[in-house]
């Protein structure tokens, strides 16, 4: 009876990349996975998604010049870290949890919030340090009243809206998307991918 005899070669080859795999350590897939999310929640933030792929509400022009304001702050803000038992993306911006969870913000010592208005308001801040005079217009019974500028020849410049309250919609930017699950995926594969030829030399 005839046989068929197979040679198997390289076989030391496949063991170095098997090895360099096992050796791959949870800190650096942790490090990895940390830097895909971030790079994830920055794109979210560029097309203002949450990481389900739902647009971010915005209601008002006033608001959406502040949340493009806040939003640059975030971003810069936003960083990741890691170690042996974890991965994380987060931020010290103190409006970032309004922001993620939305609420109702309150004045604590005034009697109204001050919204900027304008790209200098913004800037600025607070109307306390806006370097020119402003008049507050806020006629009887209406719910929001205005910080305006008066300049000699000029139009009338509304630089803040003074309002009682503010209630912020969620607009959720940390969590992992599918797409940042991807993402991890392709960077493990790829680092992998590495190890293992390195490991087949």
């Amino acid at each position: 009876m005839s046989g068929v005899t197979v040679k198997i070669e390289g076989l030391d080859k496949v063991q170095g990349a098997l090895e360099a795999i096992r050796r791959l350590p949870p800190r650096e897939i942790h490090r990895i996975a940390a830097g895909a999310v971030l790079a994830g929640t920055k794109l979210r933030f560029r097309q203002g998604q949450d990481p389900k792929g739902d647009t971010w509400a915005s209601k008002r022009t006033d608001e959406a010049s502040r949340l493009q304001s806040s939003k640059r702050r975030l971003v810069r803000s936003l960083t990741s870290s890691y170690n042996d038992q974890y991965g994380k993306v987060g931020t010290n911006v103190i409006y970032a949890a309004i922001h993620q969870f939305g609420g109702t913000i309150r004045p604590r010592k005034k009697k109204a919030l001050a919204i900027p208005l304008t790209k200098e308001a913004a800037a600025i801040g607070s109307p306390r340090f806006f370097p020119r005079k402003l008049k507050l217009i806020w006629e009887k019974g209406a719910k929001q009243g205005f910080l305006y500028e008066f300049q000699l020849g000029k139009k009338p410049v509304a630089q803040y809206v003074l309002v009682h309250q503010v209630t912020i919609p969620a607009r959720p930017f940390l969590g992992v998307s599918d797409g940042d699950r991807q993402e991890i995926g392709n960077r493990l594969v790829a680092k992998i991918t590495a190890q293992a030829k390195q490991g087949m030399k």
